[in-house]
């Protein structure tokens, strides 16, 4: 979207005024005619389609993922598994080789199909980090 060059970004924020701000959002009760609105706004010329495409992604599809993700990362924290293609036993013997069984709850085998709209070659933050390297995210 078309900001001013003293417009407000998310790290102007406390913590706490961000999450604040997220409340707000998450309680509008019509969020995507709202939406909408604001993108008819900032982009008069735009045909509708486009129009009705960023709402989705943006403020349907998008607050959807981004709470699933934050749900996803505190279950990852209450109850933390280890995942391997080899399988559950083979998740297991990994984690007790390298001394971290118990670190993990549960041990499972790696999805084989995943439903995303992007590659995950093209998601931004993702990275691939072999065992013996994990310590260096440690440091990140």
């Amino acid at each position: 979207m078309q900001q001013s060059q003293d417009a407000n970004t998310p790290k102007q924020f406390s913590r706490e005024q961000r999450w604040e701000i997220v409340r707000t959002l998450l309680q509008r009760s019509n969020l995507g005619s709202e939406a909408k609105q604001a993108f008819c706004q900032a982009y008069p010329n735009a045909p509708e389609e486009m129009l009705k495409t960023a709402v989705f992604h943006t403020y349907i599809d998008g607050i959807e993922a981004a709470i699933d993700w934050l749900v996803d990362l505190e279950l990852f924290l209450r109850e933390p598994n280890c995942w391997s293609s080899g399988g559950s036993n083979y998740a297991r013997a990994s984690a007790k080789e390298f001394g971290l069984e118990d670190c993990f709850v549960g041990y499972l085998s790696k999805p084989e199909a995943m439903i995303d709209d992007q590659p995950f070659q093209a998601w931004r933050s993702l990275r691939h980090v072999y065992p013996l390297q994990a310590s260096s995210l440690l440091s990140e």
